[in-house]
C-alpha cells in the first residue's frame, strides 16, 4: 500500500464519517432539498474544533435557524479547544469552562451572536444528544427539524445518536472537509487555513476509532452492540478502506511535520499544536528524566521488567488518546509519590501546582489497607476526579491489564500467586473502575480495557 493509496483510504472514511447532507448552509438549499428555508434549532457541538464555531456563527448569520444551541461539557476534547482558543483569543478565559461556554464567549466576540441555550454537562456523543433533546423539550422549543454541527470525524456517529433518540428532520452539516494530500512522498492537508485543525496523525486516529463504533455488531454503538446510536449501513468501501489502513498504516506511513510542509510560510504558528512547542518538549523531557530516576532499580511485580516500562506505557497511551502535555507529564509521574522517595512538594516545584494535583489524585496512600485504599481510589474516581484524572486512571490501569493478559498467557492461573489480594479481588477492583470512569467510553483506551477485561478476568 503505497502513499497515494493511504491518502485515498483516507479520504474514503472522511467522506463517510463528515456527512454534510447539503453544500451550503443557505436557505435557498433548505428550502430546495426539504421545502423549508429556517430549521427550527441548529445545534453546535463542542467537540468540533474552533472552526466549527465559525461555521455555526455564519449559518446563523445567514438565517438558517430559529434557534441557536452550543452543546458540550468537558470531555477528549477540551483541552485541545482550551489551547487553541487561549491561542489566538487570549482575552477569553479557558481554564476550568466547558466546551459550550468558551465556544459561546468566542462567538460572541467575533460575530456579536449569542446562543440561546448552552449545555454544560455531558461529557460524550451519546449524552451530548439525550441532554440537547431534553433542554429542547424543557422550554417547550419545536425542534421537528435539527441542524447538526459537529466535528467531522464524529458527525455520522452524531446523527446516528439523534435518529435513536427522537423523529426529527436532523440535517447534518459536518463542521470542515479537509482531504488529505501526497507531498513530496508525505501525508498533508489540501486546505492549511481550517483553524484548528488536528494534526494529521491525530485526524487519522479519529477517523479509525468511528468506523469499529459505526460498525452494528456486538462491539459496536449500534442496535446489536452498545445501543447507543441507531444502525448505520457502512458501505463496502469505506470497510475495505479501514480494513487497508489498519494492517498497513501505523508501520508504514510518514506523517508530514506541518512546519515543513509545503507553503509552511503562510501556516500561522499558533495552529501548530503545542505538543510541537519547545517548552512542552522540554518539560515532557524533564518528566521522563524525573521519573526514570525515581524508579531506578525498581521492577514490575513478578518480573525482571524495569518499572519505569510502566509510565512510559501510560504517557504513551495518554499521548494517542490527544491529551495535554500536563496530563501526559502526569502519566508519567504517577507513581513517584505512590511508590518512590518522591514527595507532592517535590512535584510541585519542579512541575507546577496543576501536575502535582494531577499526580495526587491518582496517587494511593499504602499506610492504608488494600481493601480500604481501592474503594477510595474508586470513589474518587466516580464522585470527585477531574476528566483528566480520569484519563490517567484509565491509562494507568489498562498498562496493568496489558501486563495481566500478557502474564496470564503463560502462568494461567498461577498468576494470581503473585498478588496479596487474588484474582476476585482484582476483578472487583478493575471492574468497579470500568463502571467509575465510564463518562471516557468514547476513547479507545477505554474500550481496550473493556476487551482485556474480559479476556483476563473471564477465562
Amino acid at each position: 500500500m503505497n502513499v497515494n493509496e493511504v491518502a485515498e483510504s483516507i479520504n474514503t472514511i472522511a467522506k463517510f464519517c463528515g456527512l454534510r447532507d447539503i453544500d451550503v448552509l443557505s436557505q435557498s438549499n433548505l428550502q430546495s432539498k426539504y421545502g423549508f428555508q429556517r430549521a427550527d434549532v441548529l445545534i453546535l457541538f463542542g467537540g468540533s474544533i474552533p472552526y466549527g464555531c465559525d461555521i455555526a456563527a455564519q449559518a446563523i448569520l445567514n438565517g438558517v435557524a430559529n434557534h441557536f444551541m452550543i452543546v458540550g461539557g468537558v470531555g477528549h476534547t477540551t483541552e485541545s479547544l482550551r489551547q487553541k482558543l487561549k491561542q489566538s483569543y487570549p482575552q477569553i478565559e479557558t481554564d476550568g469552562r466547558t466546551e459550550s461556554e468558551i465556544m459561546a464567549e468566542y462567538i460572541k466576540i467575533r460575530y456579536k451572536i449569542e446562543p440561546d441555550w448552552l449545555e454544560c454537562e455531558s461529557t460524550n456523543c451519546g449524552n451530548n444528544v439525550t441532554n440537547a433533546l431534553a433542554i429542547l423539550k424543557q422550554n417547550h422549543i419545536p425542534h421537528d427539524s435539527i441542524i447538526v454541527i459537529q466535528d467531522s470525524t464524529m458527525q455520522r456517529r452524531m446523527v446516528a445518536g439523534f435518529k435513536k433518540h427522537c423523529n426529527s428532520k436532523i440535517i447534518s452539516y459536518a463542521a470542515y472537509t479537509n482531504p488529505v494530500v501526497v507531498n513530496s512522498n508525505c501525508l498533508a492537508f489540501e486546505h492549511d487555513d481550517i483553524w484548528g485543525m488536528w494534526d494529521i496523525e491525530h485526524y487519522i486516529t479519529l477517523l479509525m476509532g468511528e468506523i469499529p463504533r459505526l460498525t452494528d455488531n456486538a462491539d459496536g454503538y449500534g442496535p446489536n452492540g452498545k445501543q447507543f446510536i441507531a444502525h448505520v449501513d457502512i458501505p463496502q468501501e469505506v470497510c475495505k478502506a479501514f480494513d487497508a489502513l489498519q494492517t498497513q498504516y501505523v508501520d508504514s506511513i510518514r506523517i508530514a511535520n506541518p512546519k515543513y510542509a509545503t507553503n509552511s510560510s503562510a501556516v500561522d504558528s499558533k495552529e501548530i499544536s503545542n505538543r510541537d512547542d519547545l517548552e512542552n518538549q522540554l518539560l515532557i523531557h524533564k518528566a521522563i528524566e524525573f521519573a526514570t530516576l525515581a524508579h531506578d532499580g525498581q521492577k514490575r511485580k513478578g518480573s525482571n521488567v524495569p518499572y519505569i516500562v510502566h509510565p512510559f506505557e501510560v504517557a504513551q497511551i495518554l499521548t494517542l488518546q490527544g491529551a495535554s502535555e500536563q496530563v501526559i507529564v502526569a502519566g508519567l509521574l504517577h507513581d513517584t509519590i505512590e511508590d518512590t522517595h518522591v514527595t507532592i512538594e517535590e512535584i510541585q516545584t519542579l512541575f507546577g501546582k496543576e501536575i502535582a494535583h494531577l499526580v495526587a489524585g491518582n496517587s494511593e496512600n499504602k499506610t492504608l489497607p488494600w481493601e480500604e485504599r481501592k474503594q477510595h481510589t474508586i470513589n474518587y474516581m466516580k464522585e470527585n476526579a477531574t476528566f483528566e484524572e480520569m484519563m490517567i486512571c484509565c491509562a494507568d490501569k489498562l498498562s496493568n491489564l496489558r501486563s495481566l493478559k500478557s502474564d496470564y498467557m503463560i502462568l494461567g492461573e498461577g498468576l494470581w500467586k503473585r498478588f496479596h489480594r487474588g484474582k476476585e479481588h482484582q476483578k472487583w477492583y478493575y471492574d468497579s473502575l470500568l463502571n467509575a470512569l465510564s463518562s471516557l467510553c468514547d476513547y479507545s483506551m477505554y474500550e481496550e480495557y473493556i476487551t482485556i477485561f474480559h479476556n483476563v478476568f473471564d477465562e
